[in-house]
């Protein structure tokens, strides 16, 4: 006997709102073992039965957001549970705006804002969810940006600035700005071959970055610049993706040519490998779990017990790069 069942459409900020009932949802996909199409694209399943756009799933769950870097080039956006029985269920993040090679990814949870760097273009653009406004927010004096770090309550973006082989490798800098484009600084442009991964630690006040040429990890008090330290200096080869748990003291990073994501504390001492044998690109945390981007995929561990699985199957991720996940 079918469900019953029932849908609602409504236009709220220029955006469709489509909500499907979870029984008709479960039906389908137990047949085809897939989610249905709804609307102008695919929706994620979240934890209540509905698939939503990005603003109801904020107001509902945690989310995951994932840069595929081309072919085709796109931001994604899943709610996320650490259930086994919740997969990623990935939809465009954004409507209507043109991406060439994103690569990276920062997210200021104060104003729902998300900025990407743009590895052709040589930009840092920004899309606020809740305006649907785009605009390219730097695009003077950008090289490869590899790492986003976005302060939101100090309302501030951090980026590592790498030059490419044909360029002045003076170039390869980390710099700040305050997010309403004024006092752009540069931070560090010394000892740097190809920074990456960059992290900030609002509360103890310390910048994290990885250089995937020097293979080091560093930190630096920012009230301080010669406090500069290198944390990790051994065992590296290509550190591509950096995530602080400051609560715990701990530092979790994944090394692109090692194949290994590893933890230490937050000054580097008790280093220890929590998975091996896997291709990863960035990194971040959400509950109990480490999340990857990999091949073709997104990817998650158990940081207690090292195991691991394969979280979306989208053939989309082609080749995900960046990875943010927002925790309510």
């Amino acid at each position: 006997m079918i469900p019953d069942m029932w849908s609602m459409k409504a236009r709220m900020n220029n955006q469709m709102l489509v909500v499907v009932c979870k029984d008709l949802l479960a039906l389908i996909s137990r047949i085809t073992n897939k989610f249905p199409k709804v609307g102008s694209g695919d929706y994620s399943y979240d934890p209540e039965g509905c698939i939503m756009t990005y603003k109801h799933w904020k107001e509902q769950s945690d989310i995951i957001i994932v840069v595929n870097h081309y072919d085709p080039p796109g931001i994604y956006i899943s709610n996320i549970s650490s259930s086994d029985r919740t997969p990623l269920r990935f939809t465009v993040a954004m409507e209507d705006v043109e991406l060439t090679v994103p690569l990276e990814l920062g997210y200021d949870v104060t104003t729902s804002t998300l900025y990407w760097s743009d590895y052709t273009k040589n930009t840092i653009e920004r899309y606020s969810f809740d305006t649907n406004q785009h605009e390219v927010f730097l695009s003077k004096k950008i090289n490869q940006v590899n790492g986003l770090a976005v302060d939101g309550p100090g309302k501030k973006l951090y980026w590592t600035n790498a030059a490419s082989i044909f360029q002045n490798r003076n170039q390869n800098r980390i710099e700040v700005i305050n997010l309403d484009g004024t006092d752009r600084k540069i931070l560090i442009d010394t000892g740097l071959s190809v920074p990456s991964a960059i992290e900030i630690d609002t509360t103890n006040g310390y910048l994290y970055w990885t250089d995937v040429v020097l293979d080091k990890i560093e930190r630096v008090k920012l009230n301080d610049l010669s406090t500069r330290t290198a944390l990790v200096t051994t065992g590296l080869n290509f550190p591509s993706g950096l995530v602080l748990a400051v609560p715990h003291g701990k530092m979790y990073w994944c090394d692109w040519n090692n194949k290994v994501i590893e933890e230490a504390n937050l000054d580097g001492s008790n280093r220890r490998t929590i998975l091996t044998g896997h291709v990863t690109y960035d990194i971040d945390i959400y509950r109990n779990y480490l999340y990857w981007t990999g091949v073709k995929g997104v990817y998650r561990v158990d940081r207690k017990t090292g195991k691991s699985s394969k979280q979306s199957s989208d053939s989309r991720l082609n080749d995900p790069k960046g990875l943010y996940i927002f925790k309510k």
